[in-house]
């Protein structure tokens, strides 16, 4: 079932005793784990709790409104510096799913997000796998606005739900910010995120938004058959 019109991504319902042996075939053939946007959507449609391939991951659906919770993160990385272009530029990093740069910029609207998120997902720092790159500004303690550059599209995206969490769990581990974070994406949606803060990490971590269907369609097995 695909999921999402922002990029190419599938979400396949199986019974729970295949999907571990599906998974794995599929991150052989190089695609990664269902994007969290994704399971935002596929919670939506199913009407709460989603057993995916980063985990399981409980919903809570009212209408179109969806709140998932998402597993802790890991790997938080405050104020270090890499080389961009000669520079040295301050930058945080975390793991919430999928690895995560997160920049503090004044002037966001004006950023090169595509310039500089590109070399920021291919910088040796993060490599092989590369980074997701996010570009932040603070505008109040309950309040920041985000620009992401996605790694496996290749450009900004409108909208990356881990790089919404990514952003406010940065945000609260560096002081600026406190739960509920509501998130300003590219798309003028805003994403509200909760969380607990410990003193190793984070805890209680959701992501709420909208989600709406916008077309429905019918998958055969052939299309997927060569990867099984």
């Amino acid at each position: 079932m695909a999921t999402s019109n922002a990029r190419p991504a599938v979400a396949l319902l199986l019974p729970a005793n295949e999907r571990d042996q599906v998974a794995a075939e599929l991150a052989a053939g190089g695609f990664d784990p269902v994007p969290l946007d994704d399971v935002r959507d596929l919670a939506a449609l199913l009407g709460g709790r989603s057993d995916v391939a980063v985990g399981i991951i409980d919903a809570e659906v009212a209408g179109d409104i969806v709140k998932l919770r998402l597993t802790d993160p890991k790997d938080i990385r405050k104020a270090y510096t890499i080389a961009i272009d000669g520079t040295a530029t301050p930058v945080n990093s975390i793991n919430t799913g999928v690895p995560h740069v997160v920049a503090f910029v004044n002037d966001l609207d004006g950023h090169d997000v595509a310039n500089i998120g590109r070399m920021i997902r291919y910088h040796q720092e993060y490599q092989p796998a590369g980074t997701n790159a996010n570009f932040a500004r603070l505008i109040n303690r309950h309040r920041i606005k985000v620009r992401t550059y996605e790694r496996g599209v290749e450009a900004e995206t409108l909208a990356c739900g881990t790089g919404a969490v990514a952003s406010a769990l940065v945000a609260s581990w560096t002081g600026l910010v406190d739960s509920p974070v509501d998130v300003l994406v590219k798309s003028e949606e805003t994403l509200k995120i909760y969380f607990e803060k410990t003193n190793k990490g984070f805890e209680q971590v959701y992501l709420e938004g909208g989600t709406t269907v916008v077309y429905q369609g019918f998958l055969w097995d052939e299309a997927y058959s060569n990867i099984r």
